[in-house]
Formats: C-alpha cells, sequence, structure tokens
C-alpha cells in the first residue's frame, strides 16, 4: 500500500511531539541519516545498507522516547494514522501491530525526507 505524508500530517506530527514533552533532535538525525555521498533523497542513500541500518537505530531511538508518553496524544496519534493510511482513526486504533510497525518505518523514512528537504 502506498503511504502518503499530507502537509496536515507534519502538524499532527509536531503536535504529538509537543503533547509528550520530549525534545527530539532533528538536527542529530539528520546527520546520523546523511551518507558519504550527500544524497538528497534518503531512499537512494538507504540503499546503502550501513545507512539503512543507522536510519533505523536513530528511527528506533527516537520510538523509545515517544512510546512511554503516546497516551498524552492518543488521539492525534490514531489521526495521524488514519490520515495516512486512509483510514478511519478508529481503525487505526484496532490496526495489526505489526502492520503499524511496518506503517511506522515508513511514515519515519517520509518524516526525514520532508526535514531534509532543501529549504527556498
Amino acid at each position: 500500500m502506498d503511504y502518503k505524508l499530507k502537509t496536515k500530517d507534519i502538524i499532527l506530527f509536531s503536535r504529538i511531539v509537543a503533547r509528550m514533552d520530549v525534545k527530539l533532535d532533528l538536527k542529530g538525525v539528520m546527520n546520523a541519516t546523511a551518507d558519504k555521498d550527500n544524497k538528497d533523497n534518503l531512499m537512494e542513500a538507504t540503499a546503502d545498507k550501513d545507512n539503512k541500518d543507522n536510519l533505523m537505530e536513530v528511527g528506533f531511538d527516537i520510538i523509545m522516547q515517544l512510546v512511554p508518553n503516546l497516551y498524552k496524544a492518543e488521539d492525534e496519534f490514531y489521526q495521524l494514522i488514519g490520515s495516512i493510511c486512509n483510514i478511519t482513526p478508529e481503525d487505526a486504533a484496532v490496526k495489526d501491530i505489526t502492520e503499524m510497525i511496518d506503517v511506522l518505518k515508513i511514515i519515519w523514512v517520509k518524516l526525514v525526507n520532508f526535514f531534509k528537504q532543501p529549504t527556498g
């Protein structure tokens, strides 16, 4: 399934992070996921096994920061998953956990790509 990250999803993501009161080091994420050739597209960069492993490790670290506080933004989390998967928040709440993990990996890559885009 093709998951789309929409503008409103970035707003939801920021609301989730704010509600959880965690500090994400996005600059550190960008540095950790940049490959030696400075590829702009993270999907190209993750073709390199070392970069892909590094990206997933950084993603795991961030998830471990977010999960303990996820209850603080439960509704927004289900809205975000629902929006990206084109399902209702109620359906997102009962989504199979293995599917949810796959969705979260895809969201992670799309978010990193979004923040890595040059501005201006």
